[in-house]
């Protein structure tokens, strides 16, 4: 039966929604509260963000954290109070204006015992920037105790090892309400929230819900009527019918896939002043909707997006992946002027 072999598809549509959710790089941002931003220089906020927030994040917070599993010498990196306050020495990390005696730098130089991060010492261009930055007055826009991680560092869920958790133990009422384990991890949620769950959708409602998300298109009354009659006679065979018919529909590509040519920004001109089209981008267009339409994976989508015409050389069906590099916004009327 395909529906078995094929509950992986039906959740295309919110692994497309989580996609725009995922980190753009391992290089991270913390959730730390953000101070009057109207005090501090915006060029000196986006220097801090761009330069050394990062760094703090991938090399420091898993020792000199709120998070940290075990805190080294007292000393939190993940807030402006923190490093000021200093570790167990009770000297700031940082002296504002002086690159020379600001105990940090001295550690990111490797000058006396105390070398962070231990091992090895992070590139002179680095070091550079966070001189730089202490030279310039140490302005860091946080204020206040870190929160959880924003995206992209090391405890983000998306980077977590993969685990098979048990569902979570309910009461009768929702053994009555459905008996697959997601639904538990479901209801456990409903409960904590003291909601109850919605009652089961009619067949007519059913229909034209499935025909909405993975279409988008309604379904026709002659459509509606036949899932009436055969949902009265076995509910389970009848969804499992429709299901298979939707996933098999041409329409589901071309609803889904319209999502993620958003998802990587592309379009059929260029925008800008002229937005002038692009008579040659559709065939990446229909290459996303085939994808979707054959079940490819996700994995080798987007290898084909990065390197199509280095992996299907001569083969048209995968070299278009990589028209995912050009199919974006265009400003040929600034880059005019680029040398």
């Amino acid at each position: 039966m395909k529906f078995a072999h094929r509950e992986f598809s039906a959740l295309v549509p919110c692994l497309f929604l989580l996609i725009t959710l995922l980190p753009n790089s391992l290089i991270a941002e913390d959730k730390t509260p953000i101070s009057d931003k109207t005090e501090v220089n915006k060029a000196e906020i986006a220097y801090f963000e761009q330069h050394i927030r990062p760094v703090l994040v991938e090399h420091c917070y898993s020792c000199h954290s709120e998070k940290a599993e075990k805190l080294k010498g007292g000393l939190l990196l993940d807030s402006q109070a923190g490093w000021k306050r200093g570790g167990d020495s009770g000297d700031p990390a940082v002296i504002s204006g002086n690159i020379e005696e600001s105990p940090l730098l001295q550690a990111l130089r490797h000058e006396n015992d105390l070398k962070m991060p231990p091992g090895k010492k992070l590139s002179p261009e680095i070091i550079a920037r966070f001189e730089l930055w202490v030279k310039n007055g140490a302005h860091d826009p946080r204020d206040g105790k870190p929160l959880v991680a924003k995206r992209g560092d090391k405890s983000w869920w998306s980077l977590q090892k993969l685990t098979s958790p048990n569902p979570p133990v309910v009461d009768t009422a929702a053994k009555s309400w459905s008996t697959h384990p997601i639904d538990r991890f479901i209801y456990a949620k409903l409960q904590d929230h003291q909601l109850t769950p919605s009652a089961p959708a009619s067949p007519r409602d059913l229909i034209r819900r499935m025909y909405y998300d993975l279409s988008g298109l309604p379904p026709t009354p002659e459509e509606v009527k036949q899932f009436v009659l055969d949902y009265e006679n076995n509910p389970t065979a009848a969804t499992e019918k429709l299901v298979d018919q939707l996933l098999d529909s041409p329409h589901y590509g071309e609803r889904w896939g319209r999502h993620w040519l958003d998802v990587v920004r592309f379009g059929e001109s260029f925008g800008f002043e002229r937005n002038v089209i692009n008579d040659s981008i559709w065939p990446f267009r229909d290459y996303v909707i085939n994808s979707l339409n054959q079940d490819k994976p996700f994995d080798l989508l987007i290898r084909e997006h990065l390197a199509g015409d280095v992996l299907g050389k001569d083969d048209p069906q995968v070299e278009i992946g990589s028209a995912f590099l050009v199919a974006g916004p265009y400003d040929d009327v600034g880059n005019q002027d680029v040398v």
